[in-house]
């Protein structure tokens, strides 16, 4: 929505803005190819994470931000690229909550830990790989 109103004069719609706009995000993210008019059903799995990437990440004023698993699939760069944009939306503000199997994507995002365990929610007192794995093998939890 943040590139269609940069496009638009009016009430019409800047075409050749908006192409232009939508692949500098392309070539942000680096999505390949970064032609706006292709069709995002073309592009391999990655780039498709990708292309949804740099539409979500790639908004001005995010508030909240909710992510699953954000760099499954995705090689080290461009998983790199996910985590410091999801860090840099959350030091502006934004309440960024982190889905994720992977302890070394939780580590590398969390300020907070928490794990659902038994159908409860249960929160690490820091974020520390031994506390995270006793809470997810439910050692020393209470029923």
């Amino acid at each position: 929505i943040d590139e269609l109103q940069a496009a638009l004069r009016g009430w019409q719609i800047d075409a050749p803005r908006l192409r232009e706009r939508a692949a500098a995000r392309l070539a942000e993210f680096d999505v390949r190819p970064a032609d706006p008019l292709a069709d995002a059903g073309a592009l391999s799995g990655g780039n498709q994470q990708r292309l949804i990437l740099s539409r979500e990440l790639g908004r001005r004023h995010l508030r909240a931000i909710i992510a699953a698993n954000p760099t499954r699939g995705l090689d080290f760069d461009a998983a790199r690229q996910v985590q410091e944009r999801l860090l840099s939306a959350a030091a502006n503000g934004a309440a960024v909550l982190v889905f994720s199997a992977d302890l070394d994507e939780v580590e590398a995002l969390a300020s907070r830990v928490a794990v659902l365990y038994d159908g409860r929610l249960r929160f690490a007192s820091a974020v520390d790989r031994t506390e995270i794995g006793r809470l997810l093998a439910g050692v020393g939890v209470g029923s």
